[in-house]
């Protein structure tokens, strides 16, 4: 079955979604999370934090915080191993990515997700399964548990355990070889 555009479009939005909802808060991210709740029917818990907590919640989990930061937002710090720069890298590399102007490393969470946007862009389901199964998911179902640990406001957990399940989802499909999703 083809996938309509309107489909891939709307997954593809859902990975930059993702990333920007977890990257560091933007002026606008408050109407964006209000339109991915409409989108995927779904509400929030309690009352939507405001923009200045969100920015301090994002500061305390994911850059500083005393004595240690709680949540570190790459893949190194969940992964056992001492190549994870290359292995992300040969990654990209196989999929012709480049990231021409970086502030951050390779393994940092919102590089990977916008990575995985281009591979459903670019339909490279093998390396997208492959990435997602191998790397992604397996670091990332451990960031998001020391999110919920320290996260004070919920908001970022929900995040989390919203793109977990798009990914899990996304992941399944691509294992049963279905790279298009029904529309």
């Amino acid at each position: 079955m083809r996938k309509s555009v309107k489909r891939i479009m709307m997954e593809t939005n859902f990975y930059l979604l993702f990333a920007n909802l977890l990257d560091y808060p933007k002026k606008g991210v408050l109407s964006l999370f209000e339109n991915f709740l409409k989108t995927v029917k779904k509400s929030y818990p309690s009352k939507i934090p405001e923009f200045e907590t969100l920015e301090l919640e994002y500061t305390k989990l994911f850059i500083n915080a005393y004595p240690f930061v709680p949540a570190p937002p790459y893949a190194s710090f969940y992964i056992n191993s001492v190549d994870v720069y290359n292995e992300v890298e040969n990654y990209y590399k196989k999929a012709e990515y480049l990231i021409e102007a970086r502030d951050f490393p390779p393994d940092y969470l919102i590089y990977e997700l916008i990575f995985l946007s281009n591979l459903l862009n670019d339909k490279k389901a093998g390396i997208e399964r492959e990435f997602l199964e191998e790397h992604f998911l397996p670091w990332f179902e451990k960031f998001s548990q020391k999110v919920k640990e320290n996260d004070g406001t919920g908001f970022y957990y929900f995040l989390c355990e919203n793109t977990n399940t798009f990914l899990k989802n996304r992941l399944k499909e691509l294992r049963n070889g279905k790279t298009d999703i029904p529309s």
